[in-house]
C-alpha cells in the first residue's frame, strides 16, 4: 500500500508504515475485506494529511 515515501527518509518510510499496519490490524475486528481496508486507511491518512496541512499553515485561526 505505501507506493512512495514522500518524506525520502527511512524513518519516516517506517513510521508510515507502522501506522498503516496499526490501521490495518484495528480493521480485523470488524467484517471487511482487504479492499474496503485499504480504502478506509487511504481516506483516513488523507483526512489526516489535509488536517495537518491546514494547522501548519495556521488555516484554523
Amino acid at each position: 500500500m505505501q507506493w512512495y515515501n514522500m518524506y525520502q527518509s527511512e524513518e519516516h518510510l517506517e513510521a508510515t508504515q507502522g501506522m498503516v499496519y496499526v490501521f490495518f490490524q484495528v480493521l480485523d475486528a470488524y467484517d471487511l475485506n482487504e479492499g474496503q481496508k485499504v480504502h478506509i486507511v487511504r481516506m483516513f491518512r488523507g483526512f489526516l494529511q489535509g488536517f495537518l496541512s491546514i494547522e501548519i499553515h495556521s488555516g484554523y485561526e
